[in-house]
């Protein structure tokens, strides 16, 4: 079926690719007839080209960032084969630890060169941090029946904390939870 052969050669296209051989090509398969009429042999050559490696990793425009950076869990790593996907991956990783930690408008872009021979590739990663977010005061609004302090309790930052979706999230399933309110609604 054309279709599945089409999957198939796609499939083995980006394995290569995901590998490090980022030039690969697989042009059209050879199909011949079988040993019977009802088989088919089918012929699909890989044009590998050189293997890249990770030469590289650089991360530029993130200066006043604080320790939690070290924390940072990248895809692409120096020696290892080079996969693009990885650098999307690692953008995306980037891009919400720094909003997390308070930088709301921060955007990071990945970027990425092959040697001429196309052996290794450098990678660097812009940041744009713009500026940063606090938490400020917790303001309770709307409770008729509970305290606003046992409300307080779940709440999961400090004022002054860096401002966080992710607390932000957190503290919404927490009050979700409880039990014990029809809505809750969190607005920064």
């Amino acid at each position: 079926v054309d279709d599945v052969l089409e999957e198939d050669v796609s499939a083995i296209l980006g394995y290569y690719q995901t590998h490090g051989w980022v030039a690969a090509e697989v042009p059209d398969p050879s199909i011949a007839a079988g040993s019977s009429p009802v088989r088919l042999v089918v012929g699909i050559t890989v044009k590998e080209g050189p293997r890249a490696v990770v030469a590289t990793r650089r991360l530029e425009g993130s200066g006043d960032v604080d320790a939690g950076e070290r924390d940072l869990r990248f895809l692409v790593e120096p020696g290892e084969p080079f996969n693009p996907n990885e650098v999307r991956q690692d953008v995306a990783m980037l891009q919400n630890h720094y909003r997390d930690h308070g930088w709301r408008e921060a955007a990071v872009s990945g970027d990425w060169t092959l040697t001429t021979d196309g052996t290794s590739s450098e990678v660097v990663y812009s940041v744009e941090l713009g500026a940063r977010s606090f938490f400020g005061k917790t303001i309770v609004r709307g409770n008729t029946r509970t305290e606003s302090g046992r409300i307080r309790r779940l709440v999961s930052w400090d004022e002054g904390d860096p401002f966080s979706e992710s607390e932000l999230l957190q503290t919404q399933r927490n009050l979700s939870r409880s039990g014990v309110f029809r809505r809750v609604v969190l607005e920064p």
